[in-house]
């Protein structure tokens, strides 16, 4: 009888180390869940990739001539410092913020968030996707200004792979707050709002366009926690080639801003919606 029982036995035993076999764990996981969440999200980018490039590339190119030409702060190169860096951050918040929020926000109102909080994907990997398809974008709006300004005013800067790092780590640390925001709101058109009320709020109390010590006291000290504070700082002097000890404090701090953000977002924001 046990002969007879033997292969039946077996059978599930069988079927079930083929089925651990086919399993991908681990790190092949997050990979396979990046690659397809990246193809999703670059097809859903199809339908208004033009207005969104066209948005891109004239925010931060009236943000270069007005300040330079309408408020006549273009006098030095120090202040066409400021300009530039002050333009590809805002540009760069802009996107990590706003945009950002917004498309979380509609995610959740149209009910994908849902379906996405329902399927066993990496919850890292479907933030990164959400970040990294809209890189191509944002990558005009960073190098507009870059490029603009030394043609309109005729100076020259150094450029290096350092600017692209930074305005990478800058996009990164600041999509976790539209992240944040487009999760927690419902409402679309409640979530661009705030979201433009906090892009001014952090754009205020961050010595982008103007030195740290033209704002007042509050802003100063509030300056210090905020992801652009570091940023501005850190293209300015790499767009001067000034690679001091500053230069690596303030990459060292938005890496850790950037960790820091993604640790929060992957440990106590909760994507199931009520």
């Amino acid at each position: 009888m046990s002969e007879n029982r033997s292969p039946i036995s077996s059978q599930p035993v069988e079927l079930n180390r083929g089925f651990r076999r086919n399993q991908v764990i681990g790190y092949r996981k997050f990979l396979v869940d990046f690659k397809y969440l990246l193809l999703e999200q670059l097809h859903n980018l199809k339908a208004n990739w033009f207005w969104a490039f066209i948005v891109s590339l004239c925010l931060p190119l009236a943000l270069v001539f007005g300040f330079g030409h309408i408020g006549g702060t273009a006098k030095s190169k120090q202040s066409l410092l400021y300009i530039i860096s002050g333009s590809a951050i805002m540009s760069v918040a802009t996107e990590s913020i706003v945009n950002m929020a917004q498309r979380l926000a509609s995610f959740k109102s149209q009910g994908r968030l849902t379906y996405y909080a329902s399927l066993p994907i990496s919850k890292v990997a479907f933030i990164l996707t959400l970040i990294i398809s809209r890189l191509g974008l944002t990558l005009v709006g960073m190098l507009v200004p870059l490029v603009a300004a030394p043609l309109i005013y005729n100076v020259q800067f150094d450029y290096n792979l350092w600017i692209a790092f930074i305005l990478l780590l800058t996009a990164f640390a600041l999509a976790s707050i539209g992240l944040a925001l487009g999760v927690l709101v419902s409402d679309p058109d409640l979530t661009g709002q705030l979201g433009n009320l906090l892009l001014i709020l952090l754009l205020l109390a961050s010595p982008i366009f103007i030195p740290s010590s033209s704002l007042i006291l509050p802003f100063q000290v509030i300056g210090y926690f905020l992801p652009p504070t570091y940023a501005a700082e850190a293209l300015r002097l790499a767009l001067t080639s000034d690679f001091n000890s500053s230069f690596y404090l303030d990459l060292g701090m938005l890496i850790a801003l950037m960790f820091v953000s993604f640790f929060l977002i992957n440990r106590f924001l909760r994507w199931r919606v009520n």
